[in-house]
């Protein structure tokens, strides 16, 4: 079975009504310090999800499981009977989980939290179910309604310049401001970067969000690239370092000092990257004698 790694390839976005930021910039009241302090507690959690599904088209007994997003690993399962069917189970923090029928496409995409969780809809049309009840999959489709308009740019279909990501960017950058208790922000954050490769914005919007959600799984993520966009941030001198050349001989980066260097990491296994060889070439025929 596939891996589904859902966590940064989702399929197509929704969409959401933007909403006001809430750490306003007034004069501290008391009122503004508690509605502050409220932002940026974390959803709660039960002890544990149960989910009762209603899903018309599949036959008895067919075999019903949630999955892991990220390696397909199932969590629980269950029989339909009368095209109902009931998950249970417990979440350590909200995630992304697939409901799969048989282990057969189309799938069920879910941001879960434990919570009384309805799920309604047919086999035709599986991934236009209803998801009632997690706060966590709400902000999700919110995220996604939000970014609907530009899905297309935001996935990175076609090329566009700065100004056509500006308006997605700005947009995702709201809703990061206005949900910094949501298990959803880290996920924007990193749809924000790859819209515009800005390593300081995305640290700086990281540092908006609640301690409890910079410490979940997809926060720890976004730390993790943030530390490693500091090792070689761009527009610094790339850290010394030798390799052979063709011939054998050790070259080092600094001997390049003073002219202008194409670093290119390629494998040998690499379909894209072999394809790209002969460009490389070409490039090196046309540059080599100017510096």
């Amino acid at each position: 079975m596939k891996k589904f790694l859902i966590l940064f390839s989702l399929a197509p976005f929704l969409c959401m009504a933007q909403s006001k930021s809430v750490v306003k910039k007034t004069v501290a009241t008391k009122k503004t310090i508690k509605t502050t302090t409220e932002a940026f507690k974390p959803i709660p959690m039960g002890n544990s999800f149960t989910i009762d599904g209603n899903i018309s088209g599949y036959p008895d007994g067919t075999t019903v499981e949630l999955l892991n997003a990220n390696n397909g690993t199932p969590e629980a399962s269950a029989k339909v009977a009368g095209g109902k069917f009931k998950l249970s189970g417990k979440v350590d923090m909200p995630d992304f989980k697939v409901i799969a029928f048989d282990r057969q496409q189309p799938y069920l995409t879910l941001f879960l939290d434990n919570s009384t969780v309805t799920i309604n809809g047919t086999k035709a049309l599986l991934e236009s179910a209803v998801v009632k009840g997690s706060q966590s999959h709400n902000d999700f489709m919110s995220f996604n309604e939000t970014i609907k308009p530009y899905q297309v740019i935001v996935e990175g279909g076609g090329l566009y310049d700065s100004a056509a990501k500006a308006k997605p960017a700005g947009l995702i950058e709201n809703f990061i401001k206005a949900h910094p208790a949501s298990y959803i922000s880290p996920l924007a954050i990193y749809r924000h970067n790859q819209l515009t490769g800005n390593d300081k914005k995305m640290d700086q919007m990281y540092q908006g969000l609640s301690p409890a959600i910079q410490a979940s799984s997809i926060g720890n993520y976004i730390a993790k690239l943030i530390a490693d966009s500091t090792r070689n941030p761009i527009g610094e001198p790339l850290p010394d370092f030798s390799q052979q050349d063709t011939s054998g001989a050790m070259v080092k980066l600094s001997s390049f000092r003073g002219k202008y260097v194409l670093v290119d990491f390629w494998a040998s296994w690499c379909g894209p990257c072999r394809q790209e060889n002969p460009n490389l070439v070409t490039m090196f025929n046309k540059y080599k004698n100017k510096n």
